[in-house]
């Protein structure tokens, strides 16, 4: 993919959360990266795939990362393309991509952050193509 460029809210503190927390994981500092979710974080994955469903605290989130990088053999990225801040909520329009299987895919997705004392509380996937994603993924 093509270096994305950032636009949008990206010096706000809540965006400067989210990458500082991306680059940790980019380093694999996963102690960093665990640090910024509160202990009861839900994160939503949508669709009917491997990996939909809701995963509820630190571990469980990490682990979907976790199992993510190693279904796709660690192919997978996501680039930040557009920050929109409103309050404690952030939304961030991504270009994604990944190899499974042989297989590769590229999907646009949108991912809400909601922030609880600087720290993430609830983060909600929206998928472009819900139906690509699902079949890329199938169980």
């Amino acid at each position: 993919m093509a270096q994305p460029i950032m636009t949008g809210a990206v010096s706000h503190p809540l965006v400067q959360a989210i990458i500082t927390y991306q680059q940790a994981m980019a380093t694999g500092d996963f102690v960093a990266g665990r640090s910024v979710f509160r202990d009861d974080v839900i994160y939503v994955v949508p669709g009917t795939n491997l990996f939909s469903g809701t995963y509820r605290g630190p571990d469980a989130v990490m682990g979907y990362f976790g199992k993510l990088m190693g279904e796709t053999g660690g192919s997978y990225a996501i680039d930040a393309m557009q920050w929109l801040v409103c309050g404690d909520k952030v939304l961030l329009e991504t270009k994604n991509s990944a190899t499974r299987a042989g297989t590769s895919l590229a999907w646009d997705e949108a991912i809400l952050f909601v922030f609880v004392d600087g720290k993430k509380a609830r983060i909600d996937l929206f998928q472009a193509d819900q139906a690509a994603v699902d079949a890329f993924f199938a169980a």
